[in-house]
């Protein structure tokens, strides 16, 4: 449901603006709104709110600081705990913001220099190691030269990529034609387009080699190290092993350093910048206030049943200090701009992220949430149907709000994830579907077992049934609408397409002689039922309303596609039959058991996502589009920053 909002006016003594600001974003429940001025900046007006040299001055301190521990919280081994996040923040509110910066230049000083030799030694360890396999792949290929070369004076380590034979080719002609004779190439393949080689030559020709590479767009792979330079192979690798193992030892006292750090600062990091952008919020938002030379005024809107314990704080705060007037909406288009709450049970409010994909409903007008996350829980259930795979999706969700219960998104997804599993479990219990068949269910089933031939049809009426209620009830919903916001025309409109549509549904009951509607009669009622839906759409849309016609025959299109219920639900049916099979077909029992458990793992991957984007579809393309009105403004209150653990 929608939360009844109350538009506020809240006027104070100029001095005493800043506290209040404070109060306010400290309470949490006022969407502000910009104060309207008849002219600025004129004497005897009300003008704009703006900043003082000082705070102006305070601000982009503010701002340099909010980049700089946005950055820094980035760069925390890990995350502190959300209840020590709070202590320090509670600490810093009684310091001086003056005390802040020489803290943020020590803090970004020393975690950065953390930073910046970490990944400088993960990259030399990266070339350090890269330089090393390269010399592996090519060592068991030299024999007894081994022992004769030096890397840099008579043999160079290459790398060629792409089109290797071709340019292994381009790469001998030219050492023949410019080098001369005593130029050798040693290579090795490492896959289809790499190739690792070592051009070995006599020291008189380092040169010559070094243009012919130069020319042919080669880079050798040279030492890192200029140390390494005129050494034997087996020198080059010695080193190279002491190299590797001095900076691992490095990184490794650098990780610790790094979670010193996070666990000795990180908490009070967090909350110095979480303090920061509380401040900041303050000053950046004081320009939708208005003032005069003694007074300030504050507007927004608040919900009607938190306004109460607000009024008690702030009587509390500011004796007799501040004035509020509750101001009542007064027309159609202010309510157009009054932000929207959902307010829901808190089985329900879950469902709120199914909703979060559109914008919110305008205020005054039906909260869908209940209804789409009802239907889209029995449309997922009924397409999957797997008791078993419920169960298992049960309680991956289960475990997923547990673990991310400090993120109020990810734990109402998890949350719609429990709903989504036991309705899989109520429908696999229904048909009889226990793991796709491996635990025989044909004559367990409570109703009738899906997967038999015989009651495919009946299926698909069950499907198209589902939309014979879900459609009509969507038309239903938007005439109730239209007559609360007395939209007679859309009202006239609505009904005549609900009548239309039940003229078509006579006519199909007729034709597959369906009980008592197998009979001429039935012609009668259907004219008079189609009349009477082309006279309402006309005069609820005028001459549109017979172009309006065809949407009759377009609902009975939204009807049918509810047989995707049917088409699915049986595909799953096959998709988890399938995997018990293909398992079956393997002799080993150990090799079976790992083929069937990959391939029910794929249908439960599956089975989460194609039955949830076509339960989906049902509620946002057939369902909604006809009574729900997504012209809302989403209700943001001023607060203070949230603690991930709130």
């Amino acid at each position: 449901m929608i939360a009844e909002m109350s538009r506020l006016e809240i006027v104070c003594l100029r001095s005493r603006l800043d506290d209040l600001v404070a109060f306010i974003q400290e309470q949490g429940i006022l969407h502000v709104e910009e104060v309207p001025l008849f002219v600025e900046n004129t004497p005897g007006f009300l003008h704009r709110v703006h900043l003082s040299p000082v705070q102006k001055q305070e601000k982009e301190d503010l701002e340099t600081f909010d980049q700089t521990l946005r950055e820094l919280t980035l760069l925390l081994h890990r995350r502190p705990h959300w209840e020590k996040v709070r202590e320090a923040q509670a600490r810093l509110a009684k310091s001086d913001s003056g005390e802040w910066s020489d803290k943020v230049r020590e803090w970004s000083r020393n975690l950065r220099s953390i930073v910046r030799q970490r990944t400088n030694l993960q990259d030399n360890i990266e070339v350090l190691r890269n330089y090393r396999q390269t010399l592996r792949n090519i060592e068991p290929l030299l024999g007894n030269k081994k022992d004769q070369l030096v890397l840099g004076e008579n043999a160079r380590a290459i790398m060629l990529q792409g089109d290797v034979a071709q340019n292994l080719h381009t790469l001998k002609s030219r050492l023949a034609d410019d080098v001369g004779p005593g130029c050798e190439v040693i290579e090795k393949r490492l896959s289809r387009n790499l190739m690792a080689g070592l051009i070995l030559y006599s020291e008189s020709q380092n040169e010559a080699v070094g243009k012919v590479l130069h020319d042919l767009k080669i880079d050798p792979v040279e030492g890192p190290d200029k140390t390494l330079r005129g050494l034997s192979i087996d020198e080059v690798l010695a080193k190279l092993d002491e190299a590797v193992e001095r900076q691992e030892k490095r990184l490794n006292e650098l990780e610790e350093e790094l979670r010193a750090f996070s666990r000795d600062e990180g908490a009070e990091l967090v909350a110095m910048q979480i303090v920061v952008a509380d401040r900041l919020a303050q000053l950046s938002i004081r320009n939708q206030f208005a003032q005069s030379e003694l007074l300030a005024v504050i507007h927004g809107w608040a919900p009607s049943d938190e306004l109460p314990r607000f009024y008690r704080e702030l009587q509390s705060r500011f004796p007799n200090e501040v004035a509020v007037e509750d101001r009542a909406v007064e027309s159609a288009e202010e309510r157009k701009h009054v932000p929207t709450l959902l307010r829901n049970h808190e089985w329900v409010k879950p469902f709120e992220v199914l909703m979060a994909l559109l914008r919110p409903p305008a205020y005054g007008s039906l909260d869908p949430t209940i209804l789409v996350g009802f239907f889209f829980v029995m449309f997922y259930g009924f397409i999957l149907g797997d008791a078993v795979y419920g169960l298992i999706i049960a309680g991956f969700a289960y475990w997923g709000r547990r673990a991310f219960a400090h993120i109020e998104l990810a734990k109402h997804a998890f949350t719609v994830g429990i709903y989504m599993g036991f309705s899989s479990v109520f429908w696999g219990v229904m048909f009889g579907e226990y793991l796709g068949g491996i635990i025989p269910g044909r004559d367990l089933a409570l109703w009738f077992y899906r997967g038999d031939e015989t009651n495919f049809m009946f299926l698909l009426a069950l499907g198209i049934g589902f939309g014979l209620f879900h459609v009509p009830l969507s038309l239903c919903l938007g005439i109730y609408e239209s007559l609360r916001f007395n939209d007679t025309h859309h009202a006239q409109e609505k009904i005549g397409l609900l009548i239309g549509l039940g003229a078509l549904g006579l006519g199909v009951l007729n034709y597959a002689e369906v009980g008592i509607f197998a009979g001429a009669w039935v012609f009668i009622p259907m004219a008079l039922m189609f009349g009477a839906a082309v006279v309402l759409l006309v005069l609820g849309l005028g001459a549109l309303g017979l172009i309006q016609v065809i949407e009759i025959v377009s609902l009975a299109g939204n009807v049918l596609s509810y047989a995707r219920l049917m088409a699915v639900g049986v595909a799953s049916v096959y998709l988890a039959s399938s995997a018990n099979e293909i398992a079956g077909l393997v002799p080993n029992i150990f090799g079976a058991i790992l083929v069937g458990f990959t391939m029910h793992v794929l249908a439960i991957v599956i089975g989460i996502v194609s039955p949830a984007i076509h339960a989906l579809r049902l509620n946002y393309v057939e369902f909604l589009p006809k009574f729900f009105a997504p012209e809302g403004r989403t209700y943001q209150p001023f607060r203070k920053e949230a603690v991930y653990g709130d």
